[in-house]
C-alpha cells in the first residue's frame, strides 16, 4: 500500500496509464496515521486509497487500561507505540456529499468553521508553510500539494482554546471534517492564492497530527461514576475512573514540579482537559489517559518555587477533593489525602513526599492496599527483632487503643455488618484467646490486619474497605514514616515494590460494576 504522497496506483488488471478507479462512497475509516502520525485529508484530489487501515494515534508513553477487578479496580501499565504508516486521500465530491447529507445549516458548525479559520489566520506559521511550498514548486518546477499541517501541540501552544481543540479532536475521530474543518481550510488556501494553476497540481491538503483519540473538559469527565457504596456494608469506595481522575493531576503536577515548573495555584477547573489515546494491540485496544493544564507553567527557583508548589497542591485539593463527596461521606483515606495536599513547605519538593503523594492510599485500589499489608507483615516476620523495632517509632494515636476500637465494633451490632464482624471476630478471638495473640503496637495491628485480609471468611474487597474505615490514618502514617526515614527502600523494599506494581498489573478479585440505579452488582 503506498504511503506518504498522493495515491497514484493503477487498478488491478489495467494497462499502464489507465484511469484510476474511483469509489462511489466515502471510506469507512478516514482517521488514519501516516509516517509522521498525521491524518491527511486531501481537499481536492479525485483519488484515494482502496485500503483503509484503522485509527492509530502516535503515543510515546502512557498508562494502559486493561480490565479492572475489585471496585472497578484495574491495573494499568506503561505502553509505547509508533504510528502506523498510511495516508488517506478523499475526493472533494464526497466531502460535498457529506455537507448535503448533514444539511449544513447548523450554526454551531458555522461558528466552528469561522473560529478555525480565524485560528489559521492568526498564526503566521501556516502562511509560511504555504509560502515555502510555493517557493519550492517555482524553484524546482514541481507541483507539490498545498498542505496546511496542523498539530495538536501547535494548537495548544498557539492558545486555540479548549473548545476548538476538543471540537477538532472529535471531528477527526468521527470523520466529520467536511462539516467545518475543510471549508475553513479552503477559505484559508484561497486567501493565500493557493489555487490550482495547472492540471497536474490537483492537491490541496489539510493535515492533522498528534491529536488524541478524544478529549474532555473536567466537568464532562466527572459525569463518569467516581464513587459508589459497596455491598451491604455501605462504605463509599472509588471506582476505576475515580482513582484515575485523582491520580492524573498528581502525575501531571509533580512531573512539572520536578522540572521546576509551577502554576502558582492560578489555574482553574476550566483549564483542565482529560486526554485519552488509543493503541491497538494484537488482542485488544489499550486506552491511555493523561491530564493537561492549558495554562502554561512558570519556571521558578528556590523559596519562590516551593511556595508556588504548595499553592498548586492546595488548588488541586480545592478542585478535586469535593468531587468525591457523597452526602457527608468521602472514600477511605481522603481526609488524610486532603491534609497531605496542603503540605508543609519544607518537604513539598522532597523525593519521598512525591512518592508518597503519587502512591497515597486514597489513590490505590483495595487490592493494592491489601497487598501492602500482607507483604509488610512478611517482611517484619522475616527479620523479626530488627524490623519490629523499626516499626515502633511514632505510631498513630489509634495504634495504642486499636484493640479497644475492634472490641467496640463487636459490641455495636449492625445487621448490615454482621458478616464482616463475624469474620473479624474469628480472627481476633482465634482459639478463644480474646485478642491475646495481638499487642497494642504497630506490629500488633499490622499482624491483625494481615490475618483478617488473608484468612477472613468474607469478600476481601469489603474486608479491606472496612478496615480502612476503622483505621483510616494508619496506612498513610506507616507509609509516610517509612518513606521519610528511608527505611522503606532499605528494609521494606519488597512490600513497597509490590505496592507500586499493584497499579500497573492486572489483579484478581471481585469485580464491582456500576449499574444505572447508582448501586453496585457483582457478576
Amino acid at each position: 500500500m503506498p504511503t506518504g504522497g498522493s495515491v497514484r496506483g493503477r487498478g488491478r488488471g489495467r494497462g499502464h496509464g489507465a484511469p484510476p478507479r474511483v469509489h462511489p462512497t466515502p471510506p469507512p475509516v478516514a482517521s488514519v496515521a501516516n509516517r509522521s502520525g498525521a491524518f491527511e485529508y486531501n481537499v481536492f484530489s479525485p483519488r484515494f486509497n482502496q485500503d483503509w487501515p484503522t485509527l492509530s494515534a502516535a503515543v510515546s508513553s502512557s498508562r494502559a487500561v486493561p480490565d479492572d477487578p475489585a471496585v472497578q479496580q484495574g491495573a494499568t501499565g506503561l505502553v509505547s507505540s509508533s504510528p502506523s504508516p498510511a495516508r488517506v486521500d478523499r475526493p472533494i465530491q464526497d466531502a460535498a456529499g457529506d455537507l448535503r447529507r448533514f444539511n449544513y445549516t447548523n450554526t454551531t458548525h458555522a461558528s466552528l468553521e469561522n473560529e478555525f479559520y480565524r485560528y489559521l489566520k492568526a498564526n503566521p506559521d501556516y502562511e509560511r508553510q504555504l509560502l515555502g511550498i510555493t517557493n519550492m514548486n517555482e524553484k524546482h518546477k514541481t507541483s507539490d500539494p498545498y498542505t496546511i499541517r496542523v498539530t495538536y501541540k501547535e494548537m495548544v501552544e498557539f492558545n486555540a482554546g479548549p473548545d476548538l481543540i476538543i471540537a477538532t479532536c472529535n471531528s477527526i475521530k468521527q470523520n466529520t471534517l467536511s462539516l467545518w474543518l475543510i471549508p475553513a481550510g479552503q477559505r484559508f488556501l484561497d486567501d493565500n492564492g493557493c489555487i490550482n494553476q495547472e492540471p497536474k497540481n490537483t492537491n490541496r491538503c489539510l493535515s492533522f497530527s498528534g491529536f488524541p483519540s478524544s478529549m474532555q473538559k473536567l466537568e464532562d469527565f466527572t459525569k463518569n461514576t467516581l464513587v459508589v457504596y459497596v455491598g451491604q456494608i455501605h462504605i463509599l469506595a472509588t471506582t476505576f475512573y475515580g482513582r484515575l481522575l485523582i491520580e492524573m493531576p498528581m502525575v501531571t503536577m509533580l512531573e512539572n514540579h520536578s522540572q521546576k515548573n509551577s502554576w502558582n495555584g492560578t489555574f482553574s477547573k476550566d483549564d483542565i482537559l482529560i486526554i485519552k489515546r488509543s493503541k491497538r494491540g494484537r488482542v485488544t485496544t489499550y486506552e491511555t489517559y493523561e491530564m493537561k493544564i492549558l495554562q502554561k507553567p512558570m519556571e521558578l527557583e528556590g523559596q519562590i518555587l516551593h511556595e508556588a508548589m504548595v499553592r498548586d497542591l492546595q488548588k488541586l485539593a480545592e478542585i478535586f477533593i469535593p468531587l468525591y463527596k457523597m452526602g457527608a461521606d468521602y472514600p477511605a483515606h481522603f481526609f488524610e489525602f486532603n491534609e497531605a495536599l496542603t503540605a508543609k513547605q519544607e518537604f513539598v519538593a522532597e523525593i519521598w513526599f512525591i512518592k508518597y503523594l503519587t502512591h497515597h492510599p486514597a489513590i490505590m485500589s483495595p487490592t493494592g492496599r491489601r497487598t501492602f499489608w500482607i507483604k509488610l507483615h512478611r517482611a517484619i516476620v522475616d527479620k523479626k527483632k530488627r524490623r519490629r523495632e523499626l516499626m515502633q517509632p511514632e505510631p498513630t494515636p489509634c495504634t495504642y487503643v486499636w484493640k479497644a476500637i475492634v472490641e467496640s465494633e463487636f459490641q455495636a451490632y449492625n445487621p448490615a455488618n454482621k458478616d464482616i464482624i463475624t469474620a473479624l471476630e474469628k480472627v481476633y478471638r482465634h482459639r478463644n484467646k480474646e485478642g491475646k495473640y495481638y499487642k497494642n503496637t504497630v506490629c500488633g495491628l499490622v499482624r491483625f490486619m494481615r490475618n483478617v485480609l488473608a484468612h477472613g471468611m468474607h469478600d476481601r474487597c469489603e474486608l479491606e474497605l472496612y478496615l480502612a474505615k476503622m483505621f483510616s490514618g494508619f496506612l498513610p502514617s506507616v507509609l509516610q514514616d517509612l518513606l521519610e526515614s528511608g527505611l522503606m527502600e532499605k528494609d521494606f523494599e519488597g512490600a513497597w515494590t509490590a505496592y507500586e506494581v499493584s497499579k500497573f498489573i492486572k489483579t484478581n478479585g471481585i469485580q464491582v460494576q456500576v449499574v444505572t440505579t447508582g448501586g453496585v452488582r457483582r457478576p
